[in-house]
């Protein structure tokens, strides 16, 4: 009976458990490193007979070059894999790296994206607030000069009042002036050339 499949993790586990601990840098052996190892092994005895071959010609030091070759060819087959393993553990390295990097990258260009529209928000109400301050305060002043225009335009018309009631009293009493001082017989011409 098979196992009930497990579902797959959605991107914020993934998120949140992807933290900063660096991967397994030395790859399990596998099939590449056997092949490595032979051709390191090839290489090595290859090399071992260019270098202990003339030693062959002396029939007692013949017995020597046998281990000695081989001893090389472990040695340079060794030598191989490490150099693999170590290529292979800088690329996993320079990988997870690039990741981390873009990982960090984001992480911090989103934070930087809210911080960034959190202060306009903020300077936005601010900016607001003052230009409402200052709408309020302009009505409040234009209040205080529309009551004083009206004081001042009420003022001005009870002296117009004032300043019209003399006119007409210093207009009559001109009139009684003038024709106290025409007499009766200037009074009697006009009814006579009507």
């Amino acid at each position: 009976m098979p196992a009930p499949e497990k579902p797959a993790p959605d991107v914020a586990e993934r998120e949140q458990s992807d933290d900063a601990t660096p991967p397994q840098l030395i790859p399990k052996r596998g099939s590449e490193d056997y092949i490595f190892a032979l051709v390191g092994a090839s290489a090595g005895v290859g090399l071992g007979r260019l270098i202990f071959g003339p030693l062959s010609l002396m029939p007692t030091l013949d017995l020597l070059t046998i281990p000695l070759t081989l001893i090389l060819g472990i040695v340079v087959a060794l030598w191989m894999l490490r150099v693999r393993r170590h290529v292979t553990a800088r690329g996993r390295l320079r990988e997870w790296t690039a990741e981390q990097l873009a990982h960090a990258r984001a992480h911090m260009e989103r934070h930087t994206a809210s911080h960034l529209v959190n202060a306009e928000q903020q300077l936005a109400a601010e900016i607001s607030r003052i230009y409402d301050e200052k709408i309020a305060d302009t009505d409040r002043q234009v209040a205080q000069i529309e009551t004083q225009i009206r004081a001042l335009t009420g003022q001005r018309d009870s002296e117009l009042a004032v300043l019209t009631a003399e006119i007409n009293d210093i207009t009559a009493a001109v009139e009684r002036s003038t024709q106290l001082l025409q007499g009766p017989r200037d009074r009697a011409e006009p009814e006579e050339s009507s």
